[in-house]
């Protein structure tokens, strides 16, 4: 008996060796008080279809790949919350890798085109916060992904943000830890300043945790100010919620990453939390940082010149007891046809 007790502890204390991860203004702070930057990578090899973060062995030798790279995060698009992915995590934890999760799934998430919050939605919802709230490397969720991009569009902005307010709602209640909810937007010009400043208006109780958006600006030879990675900058100015690319990594021939020492480096890092490159296994769209044949896996050149640029790049930031932000939650964009689409900022309730 003594030693299953003491097996049990050797276990539980390796499920907690990572510290946790939560948002305090614009920053990310790990539960020791270093600021958390996230270098990530999109992970959703090609061979596990939909079943992502279920099949250990595999997950185990990509997580020493990833770690090598220098990336701390992983964003899984979609997951199966009824199957046991406690390998998989753990894997990704014993690397030092935190695991960003989309909450949506093939069968459900809003619908641009027809949205709604329907009780089935919030369950599923619910399912996913249930199956990954235990893990301590769990970074964030993730209520929506580029639901909104273009005007006509626009209003189903209320039904995402009422999704993340009853997931918060739901996280809560059940007395999760404060797991971060947020968006990731898709990148539009004429609407990312207004779904930013969406997101985060209103009370606590119903705005986002961290905005994010997909974004392929820097191509190898641009700049700071070509890529428009200035504008972002700016746009972010007093933002009071962690900020950061949920989805990046121009392909024009071949990728350099430079854009990763403006993100990660004195140019940006006060402002931004950091990126997501995309994407980690190679895909007939020809990103790819690795390529699967069979159960051997090569590095392609992609995965050794942003290993290269990351090795140079390990942002400090500053320490959450040195933090203490006065920062404002940006007001609702005003409604304008074929501008800015969503009436009144009363969302809709469950149903």
């Amino acid at each position: 008996l003594i030693r299953l007790v003491a097996l049990a502890l050797l276990s539980y204390s390796r499920v907690l060796a990572i510290p946790t991860i939560e948002a305090k203004g614009s920053k990310f702070f790990t539960s020791d008080g270093d600021q958390f930057y996230i270098k990530g990578v999109a992970y959703q090899p090609k061979s596990v279809g939909t079943n992502n973060l279920v099949k250990g062995d595999q997950c185990k030798a990509d997580a020493q790949l990833i770690k090598a790279l220098g990336a701390n995060v992983v964003r899984v698009y979609t997951v199966d919350p009824t199957l046991n992915h406690d390998d998989c995590m753990n894997a990704f934890a014993d690397a030092g890798i935190y695991v960003l999760v989309d909450m949506t799934t093939p069968n459900f998430a809003i619908n641009r085109a027809n949205p709604a919050w329907t009780l089935e939605l919030r369950n599923a919802f619910a399912q996913v916060v249930d199956g990954f709230q235990k893990y301590d490397n769990l970074l964030a969720f993730i209520a929506g992904n580029e639901v909104i991009n273009d005007a006509s569009s626009s209003a189903a902005a209320l039904y995402v943000k009422a999704s993340i307010a009853d997931m918060k709602a739901y996280r809560d209640l059940m007395q999760y830890r404060k797991i971060p909810i947020g968006y990731s937007a898709a990148d539009v010009t004429s609407l990312r300043q207004n779904t930013q400043n969406y997101f985060d208006c209103g009370s606590s109780a119903v705005a986002a945790e961290f905005f994010s958006y997909n974004y392929y600006g820097w191509c190898n030879d641009s700049s700071f100010t070509k890529s428009g990675y200035d504008q972002l900058y700016n746009e972010a100015n007093g933002f009071d919620v962690p900020i950061f690319l949920s989805e990046t990594g121009c392909i024009n021939d071949s990728r350099d990453f430079s854009d990763q020492v403006a993100m990660l480096g004195r140019q940006m890092n006060d402002r931004f939390s950091g990126n997501i490159i995309y994407e980690w296994s190679e895909e007939s769209n020809g990103y790819g940082l690795v390529s699967y044949k069979g159960d051997t896996v090569s590095k392609m050149g992609d995965y050794t010149q942003l290993s290269s640029q990351w090795a140079t790049l390990t942002p400090a930031g500053v320490k959450e007891s040195a933090y203490n932000p006065s920062l404002t939650r940006r007001a609702c964009p005003s409604s304008k046809a074929s501008v800015w689409e969503v009436k009144g900022d009363a969302l809709p309730t469950l149903g």
